[in-house]
């Protein structure tokens, strides 16, 4: 845990898989061993396919043998793996069984994590009212006591996000002002700092705090949390691409999709309106429309620019798999112009000039 805490998780990380447990665990050393490992992989970024399948067996046998502190971590993860896609409503089921789960059983105080969790969910969610009421069920839970350091980056990270619903500003600072108190643990205040950036905080005034904070992790989000600020910091178009491709790869598609959507705005400003929509397409691409959160928006973008119809998605996707467009026609029951006139839209929302052009950009969005 020190490790973990101080930034060396890699290490931390190798001690612990080892340690991993069987359920229904059996003692405190299992318990610590089991929740330590969520932790890890979590904050810092690593195997979340791994994690996500352990925990999946973790719910599972956690359930059946009536074990609920078991359940319940397992349930939370797959409920903060959900969060962290962008898929809230998924999220909100998740932490909902793992709050009936810790309330029966829960050594470590991992309710106050997943109550935490659910201010977030609420907020990104649009609903202001609701993130307030988790932020009050979270203070009654700890009920006047302050939050243990395991729990306190959670807290933080709550405070800020209901400090949102009164403006971003206030979350901004807020969540600035927490990662002060978290010096010590430098991956959580990189990560204070960085929910600061996704509230609006110039990247400029935050660069060099997140420069020595990610200083001194060897976390791969920490280094994605600083890449994004570098990269929004200097208008770096590119550069936040690469930023949406490592969050991508990850796991954490809902900052991906806000790395795609700095892309967009930073390419759009430069007057790359092709850039601007492949980029605005990326952000598209990595949201899911029916999971509750907000679609991505791209300041002085037209969103009809970027948006395909259901017929030149249709067609596109024909046209990438090599038809030619006599052939989607005839398929389609359309004139050949009729095909010309729907794919020749739908390549410039896409910034594309040519068929070859958008076998490329498939294969990169897919």
């Amino acid at each position: 845990m020190s490790l973990f805490f101080t930034g060396r998780t890699g290490e931390a990380a190798r001690l612990t898989r080892d340690r991993l447990p069987r359920v229904p665990l059996t003692g405190y050393h299992d318990t610590l061993a089991l929740g330590l490992w969520r932790l890890i992989c979590f904050e810092s970024g690593e195997d979340w396919p791994g994690l996500e399948a352990y925990m999946t067996l973790v719910l599972r046998d956690g359930v059946r043998a009536q074990d609920h502190e078991a359940a319940g971590h397992g349930a939370f993860s797959l409920g903060y793996t959900a969060f962290l896609r962008g898929h809230l409503r998924d999220a909100s089921r998740w932490f909902a069984e793992a709050d009936l789960h810790f309330e029966q059983h829960d050594t470590f105080g991992s309710l106050l994590h997943v109550r935490a969790m659910r201010v977030g969910v609420d907020f990104f969610s649009g609903d202001r009212d609701a993130a307030l009421a988790s932020r009050d069920l979270l203070h009654a839970t700890l009920g006047g006591r302050s939050p243990r350091s395991s729990q306190m980056p959670y807290v933080a990270r709550a405070e800020g996000w209901a400090a949102r619903v009164a403006s971003d500003a206030e979350g901004a600072s807020r969540l600035l002002a927490e990662a002060e108190t978290l010096e010590e643990m430098p991956l959580y205040a990189s990560q204070l700092v960085y929910e600061a950036l996704r509230a609006g905080a110039s990247p400029r005034t935050l660069l060099e705090r997140q420069e020595r904070l990610a200083g001194r992790s060897d976390a791969r989000l920490a280094a994605a949390y600083l890449a994004h600020t570098r990269a929004l910091a200097a208008k770096d178009g590119p550069g936040l691409l690469a930023v949406a491709d490592e969050m991508e790869s990850i796991g954490a598609l809902r900052y991906a999709m806000e790395a795609a959507v700095h892309a967009a705005s930073t390419f759009a400003d430069a007057g790359r309106e092709d850039s601007a929509r492949r980029a605005a397409t990326r952000a598209q691409d990595l949201h899911d429309p029916d999971q509750g959160g907000e679609p991505p928006r791209i300041p002085g973008l037209d969103p009809t620019a970027v948006v395909l119809t259901a017929r030149e998605a249709q067609i596109t996707d024909l046209a990438r798999r090599g038809m030619t467009n006599a052939e989607i026609a005839e398929q389609l029951v359309l004139s050949v112009r009729t095909v010309e006139a729907h794919l020749y839209r739908a390549m410039h929302k896409l910034g594309l000039s040519d068929r070859r052009e958008l076998k490329q950009f498939t294969e990169l969005v897919t």
